[in-house]
């Protein structure tokens, strides 16, 4: 049973414990759970590795883990298993085209914090830029039909949202419904979208003279990749960026959106049992 309202629920390290890497050289990983619950809380309510609580053990165990799996891609390898587990959805969503997948876009801010300001310069890009906010970073997000993460990239805080949209669609088969704001009217994207035989679900800027037709009905849907981006900001690692490095960033990131997979298949579990 979970001891913090934080940790995992017996359900959830089920499915997390069945994408975990295995037949890795080395030790033998022991403490699992109580090493991904210690993750989860720094994740969750934003204090520094040291600050720890002890009964999730040594700090410097959950922080290694962390820093070693983000920069040897395993985080992502995780991700891509559950969202395996948990499915595309991509039934139909208005528009007469309920044979297309959907998919939504959209970019959040965060602010970087000076903890995670201050770092020398490398070959790594940081992702860290200079809005009207100060320092900070960009969070892109794709988004499948039932609100699961399809694809999540960096960028620095200045960076316009259209410029990412074809590096997080560019991954699926173009053939898909494509939801987005205004931020995403540029001819390159509405054009690719058509030409993968996809739809453009996209309202026309003010200043274009022929404005497209949009389906409302589907554009209302939107507000899925909105309620992701509430989720993932439940964590305060992710609500403000402290990592100085992209990649750490970019893990805290992806994690938290594990934990959100997490939670609907151990529901979904819960229920095909009841």
């Amino acid at each position: 049973m979970a001891s913090s309202r934080h940790d995992m629920t017996d359900a959830e390290w089920l499915v997390l414990r069945s994408v975990l890497p295995t037949g890795r050289q080395g030790p033998m990983r022991k403490n699992d759970r109580r090493v991904f619950d210690g993750i989860f809380f720094v994740l969750r309510s934003g204090i520094p590795w040291r600050d720890l609580p002890r009964h999730y053990g040594p700090y410097t165990t959950c922080c290694n883990r962390c820093n070693r799996w983000s920069k040897d891609g395993t985080w992502s390898q995780i991700m891509e298993k559950l969202q395996r587990l948990v499915g595309q959805d991509d039934g139909p969503d208005g528009g007469g085209a309920g044979h297309l997948k959907t998919r939504m876009i959209d970019a959040s801010a965060v602010r970087v914090h000076k903890h995670g300001a201050g770092s020398r310069r490398d070959a790594q890009p940081r992702h860290i830029g200079r809005s009207r906010g100060g320092l900070t970073t960009k969070i892109h997000v794709a988004v499948d039909g039932g609100g699961h993460p399809a694809a999540m990239r960096l960028s620095p805080g200045q960076v316009a949202d259209c410029t990412q949209a074809l590096a997080l669609l560019g991954n699926d088969d173009p053939a898909a419904i494509v939801i987005g704001d205004k931020a995403y009217d540029t001819d390159a994207i509405v054009t690719w979208i058509k030409a993968g035989g996809g739809v453009a679900v996209i309202p026309s800027r003010s200043h274009r003279k022929t404005q497209r037709p949009l389906d409302r009905k589907a554009y209302a849907s939107r507000n899925r990749v909105e309620r992701f981006f509430s989720r993932i900001k439940e964590f305060r690692r992710v609500a403000t960026r402290y990592d100085k490095r992209a990649r750490n960033f970019l893990s805290a990131v992806t994690l938290a959106a594990a934990r959100y997979i997490l939670r609907n298949l151990a529901q979904k579990s819960i229920e095909s049992t009841a």
